[in-house]
């Protein structure tokens, strides 16, 4: 009995020390440094003053209109697109200095012109998994995951949009790589697909994986994404956290930065989301006393203010907003 005892406080003990070190390299590490200086095609300026930090677990929404850079931009995380004053960087190591480490842990989704016709999602997953060195078990553990036990040993000319897309997302998964880049990766998928792959991505970010999502389908973003980037002007223009403006919100125009900078810094203690180049700032309304401090000063900076609005935002205003769509 004692020695039973002894075994599971030993046992206990191990487990806790483990926690310990799995933590400590868990916060030490996995950290991804984005800087783009400048990436051009040509004499055609795509990204421009780009400097990104991402830490792991999260969801990161990328929005922009088509054309705008948004897959370039993800191309060059993964790797795939590469310039001399591009660096991306990750627990010290590049794609210059350590290729393969680098292929490990960031994984850009496949297109669907990637996919071989005559092969199956089985064949295809058991060559990705290989070239990961990931165990063949996991391969139907995807399969079993993403319901693709009924198709999965038949040729992929033989599959749907949805069902291709899948597969896409399949191969991205069976590598279990730390950080996932997707562009438009709900392309194609039905509501009920849309939602699996929503609960995917949340059960992989607790995890501990970071996932960089390229996408159109905004009101899902709203739901899934922990911050959403906007690109405009070639740069990463607006920074949107959707918990957070979830709430009511105030936003406010004003005639000049001044104003602007003016509020800000009277209102320190408030998230306050703004944009430089149109003048707004947004204000999540957390209760009746701040709401009653906003108005006052609004009231007595009248002459400055031009533009009200109460309600609540999501990126699909943020898009019209900023877009002028």
């Amino acid at each position: 009995m004692g020695k039973s005892i002894c075994d599971n406080i030993a046992n206990y003990f191990i487990a806790y020390i483990r926690e310990i070190i799995s933590y400590n390299l868990y916060k030490g590490r996995q950290q991804m440094n984005i800087t783009i200086p400048e990436f051009s095609y040509g004499t055609n300026l795509i990204l421009k003053d780009i400097s990104l930090e991402l830490t792991k677990p999260q969801i990161i929404g990328l929005v922009a209109p088509n054309g705008t850079g948004k897959s370039t931009f993800i191309k060059l995380i993964s790797g795939h697109l590469s310039a001399p004053e591009v660096d991306i960087n990750l627990d010290g190591h590049t794609y210059e200095t350590d290729l393969i480490y680098m292929r490990r842990q960031i994984v850009k989704m496949p297109d669907q012109m990637d996919l071989y016709d005559e092969l199956t999602a089985r064949d295809h997953l058991r060559y990705y998994a290989s070239l990961w060195e990931v165990e063949k078990e996991h391969v139907e553990v995807v399969i079993q995951t993403l319901n693709m036990s009924s198709y999965c040993d038949n040729p992929i000319k033989s599959y749907s949009l949805g069902m291709r897309q899948r597969v896409c997302f399949a191969l991205m998964l069976v590598t279990k790589a730390q950080y996932l880049l997707l562009d438009e990766v709900m392309n194609g998928l039905d509501p009920d697909n849309v939602d699996m792959i929503s609960d995917i991505l949340f059960k992989l970010k607790e995890k501990g994986t970071t996932m960089l999502i390229a996408s159109h389908l905004l009101e899902n973003l709203d739901q899934i994404a922990d911050v959403v980037y906007f690109m405009k002007d070639h740069q990463l223009a607006f920074r949107y956290e959707p918990a957070i403006s979830q709430r009511e919100m105030l936003s406010v125009q004003f005639s000049d930065e001044v104003h602007q900078k003016s509020f800000i810094d009277t209102f320190t203690d408030i998230p306050i989301q703004f944009d430089n180049d149109s003048l707004y700032i947004d204000v999540p309304l957390i209760d009746e006393f701040m709401l009653e401090e906003i108005f006052r000063w609004l009231t007595t900076h009248l002459d400055r203010v031009g533009e009200v609005k109460l309600g609540t935002k999501g990126c699909h205003k943020l898009f019209r907003e900023l877009y002028d769509r």
